[in-house]
């Protein structure tokens, strides 16, 4: 007689808990107006609806939709139309949750996760870390955070054993620290490169998971085929758009029912439904809400953050580091965000005067949803040869970096602790991005000069005041009176990078490129500028400047230089003479 083998006991399935609300403060313009950060939409769909898709592809049968009371509706939306993919889909509302370990710890109250089913054989195993894999490095920086934890029911238990855990770092902490005590670990798996994963915690992110989606072949069945014209390029616009044909876009997501006017472009760009975009206008790397109306002529700063409802005003210069809302943040966030209604609009900005874009000045921590050749060979462009201008390289992102940096030292009150900081921000970029010193002197410099609000004197306006008279004839006179006071904030920075002669000649560089960029209003301040920077700054020595004037090619620039150029040479053969 033969033994019978025992039944085989059937895994319990495993339960993916989707968190809906978001608890960060940067994007409280959106949630203000679409409900849960989850809802915001790229390329016409919300996000919430590409993490449902790749659950669907996995083991995962039972999905947990935990929201707080004000965001229920919404929640009960995404359960209807998404209750059919799954066994079951159910929303939990925790009313009082106010972060990721609140709405965990209300979960194990009520013991809605059960099952003894851990991620891998081994029994001591709490947590299970997915990164996407990047490709074509060398150092080991080649993995990133998904925001993906396959976690055992430890994880929930150290929630409610901890009430200071606010999110999952906080018990990776935990286990790391106290892995022998605990008699936990954690594994890290990396996700293949057929596999795309991020985690959307930044605005600067979600601009790149847009660019990669509307390149990627398979997001084309999923993008909304609406009118596009004959200059655009990797877009998705929605249904019942107008958009004229003289529109240059790349990279852009148009919502349904918009209207976009003639000769506007568009670059890296998500606009919401029902707006309206004037002729002529220019908007790159800015997210536009529902219902906003863009007057004709307007050219959005890069990074602009415009909420629901606006009417964008003729002739706003937009705030650094701020978003445009219709309505103030109301009582809740009066902590945490400052509110001053200007030209009809209110204007958002957090009080620690960091970036809505990024979490405290980190920059453009962008991931990659495939490998660096896929990417070389389909970008975001206006021409079919010109994908590495739109790419990101290193150098790209360690200058946006120091931008960011510098706009949010020019809103406060400088100080020279301020400066150490910017110094030690830059630095670190440089070694995150593995920039070399001359690339640092040129693109510290390059950033400084294009601040905002610097346009009088391409960038001196912190450090002059500058009186502009002008007299009939359109003759133009410039008094430049310096101001030592704000002029040693900055020169703290400058003695710091622009000691060696190489790298004051790229300092040089950079004035030479703006030139470039900008002739007319540039071109007739470059002497006084390298005069101030060479006699009351004393940043420039004569040798640099006279080997970077020998190197000039463009005659226009040389005239301008000329007077300075003679002054030096002559100050020179008098020296020799006297020796």
């Amino acid at each position: 007689m033969s033994l019978k083998k025992p039944a085989k006991k059937e895994d319990d399935n495993l339960t993916a808990v989707l968190i809906v609300d978001t608890y960060d403060q940067r994007f409280f313009p959106f949630t203000k107006t679409i409900g849960p950060w989850c809802l915001q939409r790229v390329c016409n769909i919300p996000i919430i609806y590409y993490t449902l898709s790749w659950i669907r592809r996995t083991e995962i049968k039972r999905v947990i939709l935990v929201a707080s009371k004000k965001n229920e509706e919404f929640s009960e939306a995404i359960e209807r139309a998404s209750n059919l993919c799954f066994e079951s889909l159910h929303v939990i509302i925790c009313k009082n949750a106010m972060s990721v370990g609140d709405a965990l710890r209300e979960l194990d109250s009520r013991n809605l996760l059960t099952g003894e089913k851990t991620i891998s054989r081994n029994k001591v195993n709490a947590m299970e870390l997915l990164n996407h894999f990047l490709s074509d490095v060398v150092i080991r920086r080649d993995v990133v955070d998904s925001g993906i934890a396959l976690c055992s029911l430890n994880i929930s238990a150290q929630f409610s054993d901890n009430f200071d855990f606010q999110n999952r770092d906080d018990v990776i902490r935990e286990i790391l620290v106290n892995e022998e005590i605990l008699m936990q670990n954690i594994h890290i798996s990396v996700l293949p490169e057929t596999e795309a994963a991020v985690s959307v915690t930044l605005l600067t992110i979600v601009m790149r998971l847009l660019r990669e989606f509307v390149i990627s072949m398979w997001q084309i069945a999923n993008i909304t085929s609406g009118s596009i014209p004959a200059n655009a390029f990797n877009v998705s616009v929605g249904n019942n758009c107008s958009v004229a044909n003289s529109v240059k876009m790349s990279c852009s997501s148009i919502g349904n029912d918009t209207k976009i006017g003639a000769n506007t472009l568009l670059f890296n760009t998500i606009i919401g439904n029902n707006c309206v975009i004037g002729d002529y206008c220019t908007i790159q790397e800015a997210v536009i809400g529902n219902g906003v109306i863009i007057l004709p002529g307007t050219k959005l700063s890069k990074r602009a953050i415009i909420s629901a409802q606006v009417t964008y005003p003729t002739n706003f210069e937009y705030p650094v580091n701020s978003a445009v809302c219709a309505w103030g943040p109301g009582e809740d966030f009066e902590d945490t965000i400052k509110d001053k209604s200007v030209s009809g609009v209110h204007i958002w900005s957090l009080t620690g005067g960091s970036s809505f874009w990024n979490v405290d000045g980190s920059g453009d921590k962008i991931l990659s949803s495939g490998s660096q050749d896929d990417e070389n060979e389909s970008g975001c462009e206006f021409e079919s040869d010109s994908s590495e201008a739109y790419e990101m390289d290193n150098t790209v992102q360690f200058y946006e970096e120091v931008v960011e940096s510098m706009e949010r030292i020019q809103t406060l009150v400088f100080s020279d602790q301020q400066m150490h900081n910017l110094i030690l921000e830059i630095n670190s970029s440089k070694l995150a991005y593995n920039i070399s010193m001359e690339d640092v002197a040129k693109n510290v410099f390059s950033a400084f000069l294009g601040l905002p609000g610097n346009e009088v004197l391409a960038g001196f306006k912190a450090v002059c005041i500058i009186k502009f008279i002008e007299f009939l004839y359109n003759l133009s006179v410039y008094v430049v009176f310096c101001n030592f006071q704000l002029a040693s904030k900055w020169r703290l920075l400058f003695t710091n990078y622009y000691q060696p002669k190489k790298s004051q000649i790229q300092l040089l560089l950079a004035i030479e490129e703006r030139f470039k960029n900008h002739p007319d209003e540039f071109g007739p301040k470059v002497a006084k500028m390298v005069h101030m920077l060479y006699d009351d700054l004393d940043i420039l020595e004569e040798e640099a400047i006279l080997e970077w004037a020998d190197s000039l090619e463009s005659e226009l620039l040389r005239k301008h230089m000329k007077p300075i150029i003679d002054w030096l040479q002559q100050d020179s053969d008098e020296e020799e003479s006297d020796n």
